[in-house]
């Protein structure tokens, strides 16, 4: 197998070729080390960061770009998430900021009452009845969201380990738009305002079906996880929770239908409101991420009895957004989308 995998990457010159033909971090290191592999930026680093070279000049060597940082932003790049081990190996990221991300999670939790303190004498007894206690998953994500600074803002997540959840009375898949939805929605939109909402901490609004138990999540002290003898009901979906998706579904809908939407009875993520007959708003779901068509439905989403992130509203020729992954223009007579950004 290893052989194979040699004979697919052994024609690649560089870091991006290797990786993506398959070679793993032993494979590269090993060849980086003995000259086989060059690190060349990729493309998108290249756009962003690369002084204008003339054919003449074909060099690709950044002026004025310490080689630490430009390795430090193609690691961020190349990987969106680790676990804390993993993370602490990054360039540019270290223990005092996971801590303060991780901090700041559980803060959230706490914000929203999303778990309940169990002893552990009451946790006992509940396990002596059978009751499953889960473990749970820190997982960390990284971003540049100043290029020009490239000052690196780590954010993260305790996710429940679902996959240990061995209950068989859940419902484990939820529904989501589909993309030819999406392009039909925008092609009737019209000149009609768009608007992109990103609820914040989305499966949090929900609350489990049944009784889930988990061992408080661990921080890092020192540079080792630490965790109190202590236990946790959990009173809100988490994410990696098996049912947390379909969950987060049904207090949604629920939501739209008391703000006077009805559900499609072709496409369960798509709502719509209706004045005299006639449609006057849509709005389609993708997970966590709302679009709404109509004026109507950008007051509509505005009014959200949830915390909300990114909110943006289309409404004029040139104005853009990004919705599950597909590029939104609006033009002055309509929409286009980014298609070929959707397949990639």
């Amino acid at each position: 197998m290893a052989y194979d995998r040699y004979e697919l990457y052994k024609r690649a010159s560089s870091v991006a070729q290797a990786i993506s033909l398959g070679a793993n971090k032993g494979d590269i290191k090993f060849d980086l080390a003995h000259g086989y592999l060059t690190q060349v930026p990729s493309p998108a680093i290249s756009m962003l960061i690369l002084p204008p070279t003339s054919p003449s000049t074909p060099s690709l060597i950044p002026i004025g770009l310490p080689p630490s940082l430009l390795d430090m932003m193609m690691s961020i790049i190349h990987k969106s998430s680790w676990t804390v081990n993993a993370a602490l190996r990054q360039p540019g990221i270290n223990l005092d900021k996971i801590v303060k991300a991780q901090i700041k999670e559980l803060v959230g939790w706490k914000e929203v009452e999303g778990y309940l303190p169990i002893t552990h004498d009451k946790m006992k007894a509940y396990q002596a009845e059978g009751v499953q206690v889960l473990p749970t998953k820190w997982v960390i994500t990284a971003k540049f969201p100043n290029m020009e600074e490239a000052e690196i803002e780590v954010k993260a997540r305790c996710t429940l380990r679902g996959d240990l959840d061995f209950r068989e009375d859940i419902q484990a898949s939820s529904p989501t738009i589909f993309f030819d939805t999406i392009r039909l929605l925008l092609g009737l939109a019209g000149t009609r305002t768009v608007i992109i909402v990103d609820v914040k901490q989305a499966y949090m609004q929900a609350s489990p079906s049944k009784a889930t138990f988990l061992v408080r999540p661990p921080i890092l002290a020192n540079g080792q996880p630490y965790s109190e003898e202590q236990f946790w009901l959990i009173l809100k979906a988490l994410y990696g929770g098996r049912e947390s998706g379909f969950l987060w579904f049904l207090e949604l809908t629920s939501t739209l239908v008391t703000m006077g939407y009805t559900s499609s009875s072709v496409e369960p993520c798509v709502y719509y409101k209706q004045v005299e007959g006639k449609t006057t708003s849509v709005i389609g779901i993708l997970v966590d991420d709302l679009l709404g068509i109509g004026d109507t439905a950008v007051y509509d989403l505005q009014k959200l009895p949830y915390k909300c992130g990114k909110l943006q509203v289309l409404s004029q020729p040139g104005d853009h957004t990004n919705y599950g992954g597909v590029n939104i223009t609006k033009t002055t007579t309509g929409y286009t989308i980014d298609v070929q950004k959707h397949e990639q």
